[in-house]
């Protein structure tokens, strides 16, 4: 499976609810309704000044001791049952290097069932005969 994110709502919208600093320039990040992982993603965090700011930051962790940034490809999602004892989460865990990820939904993509093969060569998807969909004129 590969997790997806979305981000479809505009971002004064965003701004607004979650009250971003109005003086802190806007990041330039365009609606989208497939984030997929390693891609820029808005972020809120605390300013210096304790201020909610926004940012822009890839989707996944390359953790301090990482050699190459190839490993935030297999960390892009932390489980709440072992972020603080996964070696890739723990240290920025106990750092307190939160960020709060901004976004409207979150799915993933399944590979579907195998498609069964007809004798004329058309694939059936459902594997039991009944159409996929149906159009009505």
């Amino acid at each position: 499976m590969c997790g997806r994110a979305r981000l479809s709502t505009d971002y004064s919208e965003t701004r607004i609810k979650l009250k971003f600093d109005p003086d802190y320039p806007a990041p330039n990040i365009p609606a989208s309704w497939n984030v997929c992982p390693t891609d820029p993603m808005l972020v809120a965090v605390r300013s210096q000044d304790g201020k909610r700011i926004t940012q822009q930051m890839r989707w996944g962790l390359v953790p301090w001791w990482a050699k190459d940034i190839k490993v935030g490809f297999s960390s892009v999602n932390a489980r709440a049952e072992t972020v603080d004892t996964a070696p890739a989460f723990r240290d920025a865990w106990k750092k307190g290097q939160r960020c709060l990820v901004v976004t409207d939904g979150f799915y993933e993509w399944k590979k579907p069932e195998a498609a069964i093969r007809r004798r004329d060569g058309r694939r059936e998807p459902n594997g039991d005969g009944r159409p996929v969909g149906r159009v009505d004129g």
